[in-house]
């Protein structure tokens, strides 16, 4: 039956995944044309693997590093904060010309 539509040429069929969020933009039809040479295409393949440590997933650690460390951080300044003497400032000095 391919061959009819063909007219016995070889074909080279390539599979396309489309998604249409707004179908109600479609003013036409997709329009197939044959490419001038069957040259290769590399396939590419994509691997995901999530990165662990131990078995945990490394994200969790950093999350927790960087949680502590803000919590640290706030516990530090708060420290300082309480050490700190109160310096109350300087009397001011009125010169007796100026009474």
């Amino acid at each position: 039956m391919l061959e009819a539509v063909t007219g016995g040429k070889p074909v080279f069929v390539t599979a396309i995944e489309q998604s249409l969020p707004h179908p109600e933009r479609i003013d036409g039809d997709h329009e197939l044309r044959a490419a001038e040479a069957d040259t290769p295409y590399p396939a590419t393949v994509y691997t995901d693997r999530l990165l662990t440590m131990g078995g945990v997933p490394v994200w969790v650690p950093a999350l927790l590093g960087a949680v502590l460390a803000a919590a640290a951080t706030v516990l530090l300044v708060l420290r300082v904060r309480r050490q700190r003497p109160v310096v109350p400032p300087p009397p001011v000095v009125v010169p007796p010309s100026l009474r």
